[in-house]
């Protein structure tokens, strides 16, 4: 394999930085414009002007783990609240893409917003994952507990709140919870709030392996009923995900749905770094662009038209090159992605399918292409963990494999 080196003598000084772990918006856009610093980041702020424009009800997008959906997410709800944390939103976006489009940006800060993830909620039974569940509402309503002191809510609401805060609520309260806060949001703003929930599936695919998914699902389902169908309150609706979860109850019954996986065209660069981003952002950290090994390394997400990289090794790649003081690439070049876990479900399906699934990993381990039916629809029952077109599916969605047609 080529050995290729690049000089650190301009790294010394103005040393460029990257958000290597940053999920939140303003925390990576305030290392950005701090004095002194060269922060590096992808400008994807055309999602939100893709999105607002698209006009679909509820959103739901999957993409592969480590694929910025988090940082995404609080893109959109630092753009959308005029606050988040008692922090102002004003000025954020300032000198990215989406500050060209006047008309879009008159949205900015005009919505109350409620963002949730579910992708710490992995417990081992679902007693231990509804403690996780309760854990993050509470975040959730200390982060609105300005509602508290609004005298557009009633005692009754406020004191129904303190339950969450106090983590004191019923399960079916908690069903209903991120229902509740939007009509508070709604009460004391008179405005629709849009609802961003990340990580829908992490906690189904989990319960589906640890062995407690009907409870899981059930509590979900009502969850997500309560909070996308029906929904006065409701202006928008984005969720993210890694799989898109069908015939279990959790977003079927939704008729104003629009879902886009891997496979779809829309929202197709987005997330994931395409090839000129890539260059740029090389060129920015003063390393070699378009060098093979790195297409070889982490090149080869096909989403729509776009073949990605993936956004967490690339930053995890040059952070490491930036931090060795030779400024070697070709220590850095190491399988970051592989190495955040998630593989639970993945591994699952292999014990449980080995001898029917053997040729087609071998050839794929050969760098072998191998032909197979794949269906989008994840069911989590019996048939998914005896049935090799769900496996392929799941590899696919996942991120493993590739689509070549």
């Amino acid at each position: 394999m080529k050995k290729f080196v690049t000089s650190n003598s301009s790294l010394v000084t103005n040393r460029p930085m990257l958000p290597n772990g940053i999920d939140n918006f303003h925390d990576l856009i305030t290392h950005r414009n701090k004095e002194g610093n060269h922060y590096l980041f992808v400008d994807k702020s055309l999602f939100i002007q893709e999105l607002l424009n698209a006009g679909d009800k509820i959103t739901l997008i999957t993409r592969p783990r480590r694929f910025g959906k988090t940082l995404t997410l609080s893109m959109l709800q630092h753009f959308l609240a005029s606050e988040v944390n008692g922090q102002s939103t004003k000025g954020l976006f300032d000198g990215l893409k989406i500050s060209q489009y006047p008309q879009v940006m008159e949205d900015q800060g005009q919505y109350p917003v409620i963002f949730l993830t579910l992708k710490r909620v992995k417990g081992g039974n679902f007693e231990k994952a509804f403690e996780e569940i309760k854990e993050e509402i509470t975040k959730l309503f200390e982060t609105h507990d300005f509602l508290l002191k609004s005298d557009k809510i009633s005692e009754a609401q406020k004191d129904r709140y303190n339950l969450y805060i106090r983590q004191k609520a019923t399960e079916a309260q908690y069903e209903s919870s991120l229902a509740f806060l939007s009509r508070l949001l709604y009460q004391h703003t008179g405005q629709k709030a849009y609802i961003l929930l990340d990580e829908y599936d992490t906690p189904i695919n989990n319960a589906y392996v640890k062995g407690y998914y009907e409870r899981s699902r059930d509590f979900f389902a009502a969850m997500f009923g309560e909070t996308f169908k029906g929904n006065k309150a409701l202006e928008r609706g984005l969720i993210t995900g890694i799989l898109k979860i069908a015939k279990a109850g959790l977003l079927s019954d939704l008729n104003n749905l629009k879902i886009y996986t891997t496979l779809s065209h829309k929202y197709a660069n987005s997330f994931g770094f395409t090839q000129e981003e890539t260059d740029d952002l090389l060129d920015r950290a003063g390393l070699p662009k378009k060098a093979h090994e790195l297409k070889e390394m982490y090149n080869g997400y096909q989403i729509g038209e776009y073949t990605l990289y993936n956004p967490f090794s690339m930053v995890s790649f040059i952070s490491e090159v930036l931090d060795d003081p030779k400024g070697n690439m070709q220590d850095a070049l190491k399988p970051y992605w592989i190495n955040t876990g998630g593989t639970h479900l993945i591994g699952y399906l292999i014990e449980n399918n080995l001898t029917k699934l053997q040729r087609g990993i071998t050839s794929l381990l050969d760098n072998k292409p191998i032909q197979t039916s794949i269906n989008e629809n994840i069911t989590f029952d019996p048939q998914l963990t005896y049935n090799t077109i769900s496996f392929w599916s799941v590899l696919l969605l996942s991120g493993y494999v590739k689509s070549l047609a």
